[in-house]
């Protein structure tokens, strides 16, 4: 069985007063039940990104303006379930804004790339509590359990080169993402359309 895949490439990219909020504003999307979301982690995080993609950087000094918008779109989609992978620098900040908006909040300790040396943390939201044994799983096979584990469609804020959704895709979950860099979203569809029938990518 393949999950059918909707993604989007922010229209907003070359200019104007959105970029401000991380790209954000141009969702096409405002639904899924459960969102797993590995975005900037700082502002050079931020920068390094904007830089990969080609594009001007938001005019913004203070990251805090981009992850308030990310909590806020959140808010908006209002899945059952929420998964945001962090850094160490804004861990707190995560979980008081991720406490905001669910009554049960925990964190996963994790790594990236399967390399135990590169340390990350999985924020989870819900509003009722969860029971997964997570900690100290490589990120790639936190996203496998979860594609595996809930039910519903499986979004993501910040595709990249499509872990989470070919994670969904893999598991038969419906998916729908946004990518702001057209590289990565390139790449992206490129990985789902080899695991998955052409007609059911919708780019």
């Amino acid at each position: 069985m393949s999950g059918r895949c909707t993604s989007r490439q922010n229209e907003n990219d070359q200019s104007d007063g959105n970029q401000a909020e991380g790209g954000f504003e141009s969702l096409r999307w405002t639904s899924a039940d459960v969102i797993f979301t590995d975005s900037p982690w700082n502002l050079g995080n931020m920068k390094s990104f904007y830089t990969k993609a080609e594009i001007g950087f938001p005019d913004i000094d203070r990251f805090d303006s981009f992850y308030k918008r990310l909590f806020e779109c959140i808010g908006e989609i209002k899945p059952r379930v929420c998964y945001l992978e962090i850094g160490k620098e804004f861990l707190g900040e995560y979980l008081t804004e991720m406490k905001k908006l669910y009554k049960q909040v925990t964190f996963y300790n994790s790594s990236y790339y399967h390399r135990s040396e590169n340390m990350c943390y999985v924020v989870q939201g819900s509003q009722k509590r969860k029971n997964w044994h997570y900690d100290g799983m490589d990120e790639e096979d936190i996203i496998s359990a979860i594609a595996q584990n809930e039910d519903g469609v499986i979004g993501d804020l910040c595709m990249g080169r499509g872990l989470v959704a070919c994670a969904a895709a893999r598991n038969g979950k419906a998916f729908v993402g946004t990518e702001l860099n057209p590289k990565r979203l390139a790449v992206c569809i490129e990985r789902l359309s080899v695991s998955q029938d052409a007609s059911d990518v919708v780019s």
